[in-house]
């Protein structure tokens, strides 16, 4: 009786699988650790953004003479336009928790940049610049960090 010999070349289904898992495991490890900087530097350049914004404010308001109807989600900024899919511009008046598309008080003013999708575990999803120079930040449910290191690390 001649038995025939089984082939070794290939692999088998259980071997296939047990790639395809090692590879799936690292993808899910991989892909927050590659996103993670990427986050933190959209973050950094709506920071940074907001703080141009303040600049065309005061501008707005040295040729008009008040701070009322200025749009910050229309300002010609290279910064705005690049984050326009990723973070919304938006003013408001201090010590009010109302947002609007355009500026309301003529002599007062906050500006915020807010991630329109935050990603889990961020807590810097809200960056808010005031006329005084104040910064914060905010959660995505609206609760303001009050730490001041965590506050630091929203604006780096």
């Amino acid at each position: 009786m001649r038995r025939l010999a089984r082939s070794s070349a290939g692999f088998t289904l259980i071997e296939l699988m047990l790639a395809l898992g090692i590879l799936a495991l690292l993808v899910t490890l991989a892909v927050p650790a590659y996103r993670a900087p990427i986050e933190r530097a959209e973050r950094a350049q709506a920071a940074a953004c907001l703080i141009n914004l303040g600049v065309l404010l005061e501008r707005h308001a040295a040729v008009t003479g008040s701070y009322e109807d200025f749009w910050p989600g229309k300002a010609e900024l290279d910064c705005r336009s690049a984050l326009t899919d990723r973070y919304r511009f938006e003013a408001g008046v201090p010590g009010t928790a109302t947002w609007a598309a355009q500026t309301q008080a003529a002599n007062r003013w906050q500006l915020r940049a807010r991630r329109l999708t935050s990603a889990p575990g961020d807590v810097c999803t809200i960056l808010v610049y005031q006329d005084v120079g104040r910064r914060g930040a905010m959660t995505a449910s609206g609760q303001a960090i009050e730490d001041p290191d965590r506050l630091n690390r929203c604006w780096r």
